[in-house]
């Protein structure tokens, strides 16, 4: 692969192009004309060998290869600025874009006191949600800032902090006819489950961890969500195995009843950072310990404060 040359002045323009996939909204940023801005973007096409932006209808979009280098290039821009910053870290003042990767049922949970508590101490600081598909075995730490996973081990490259402990329950609807026996084993195994398989899984893990001790369940549908589950739990006879921590938040809204299973299991639930930059980056440090905070676990970094 050839070597790609890019002009030191040119970083902010691509960092700023990237993110705003525009060369209007790139320009307003750099306080620059469009023309200005469009001079640079030829340069960086021509630099970088790709069109990084390119038009579909009436509005531009990144190409994959820009997509691919936006969280590398916002990454890069990060350190060479705190190289050169030497004033002391300000969360009221942050305007950093953040990226995270959690499964749904974890979003649901951690990002509406996230936002809440990010709006009240740092307005300006944005989060992008990458959606939960990337493979396991890829190290992501050039990517991503924050991956929120039940399976810590399966991201090269990150490290991990516990973030809470959950527990599986049954969720049934409110007048299932077996709804008082499910805690007794013999109910349970004759029951009609709903399994939860997400994009990247080839099995339930509930099955997986019912298989170590012996239990089975008979699994009428599979569904990709534990809020589809949940829903079609208030809507039938069928039982959900979910979370502790998601069947509470919901069971009001799909009018579902909470039921201890045959066996009680727990899960603890990971914060993962990228080693060097966990360690070096004092406004991702801040941010971690916001997500701690939210999730009812303080960290040692504390000044995320409301």
């Amino acid at each position: 692969m050839a070597n790609i040359n890019i002009e030191p002045q040119l970083w902010p323009a691509l960092d700023a192009l990237l993110n705003e996939a525009s060369v209007n909204g790139a320009a307003s940023r750099l306080n620059l004309s469009q023309p200005a801005v469009s001079h640079l973007l030829k340069k960086l096409r021509e630099s970088i060998g790709d069109e990084l932006l390119v038009r579909r209808g009436a509005r531009m979009e990144l190409t994959t290869r820009a997509k691919q280098l936006r969280p590398r290039v916002a990454n890069l821009i990060r350190q060479m600025q705190q190289v050169l910053d030497n004033e002391p870290f300000d969360p009221s003042t942050c305007n950093r874009r953040f990226i995270m990767m959690m499964p749904d049922l974890v979003s649901a949970l951690v990002m509406p006191k996230l936002l809440a508590t990010l709006h009240a101490s740092s307005p300006e600081v944005t989060i992008d949600l990458l959606p939960w598909n990337r493979p396991p075995g890829v190290d992501l730490s050039n990517e991503i800032d924050v991956i929120i996973s039940y399976d810590a081990h399966r991201f090269d490259g990150f490290e991990t902090a516990p973030l809470f402990t959950d527990r599986d329950v049954l969720a049934v609807r409110h007048g299932h006819p077996a709804a008082d026996r499910l805690s007794e084993r013999a109910s349970f195994e004759t029951a009609q489950h709903i399994a939860v398989r997400g994009r990247s899984e080839t099995i339930d893990p509930v099955d997986a961890w019912l298989q170590r001790t012996g239990i089975t369940r008979k699994t009428i549908v599979t569904v990709p969500s534990y809020l589809l589950a949940l829903q079609l739990a208030g809507e039938s006879d069928l039982v959900a195995f979910v979370p502790s921590r998601t069947a509470k938040q919901y069971a009001d809204v799909f009018g579902l009843r909470i039921i201890a299973p045959p066996v009680p299991s727990d899960d603890d639930v990971q914060l993962i950072n990228t080693p060097l930059t966990a360690r070096s980056d004092e406004a991702l440090q801040w941010f971690a310990s916001c997500i701690h905070q939210v999730a009812g676990r303080p960290s040692s970094y504390s000044t995320c404060e409301l």
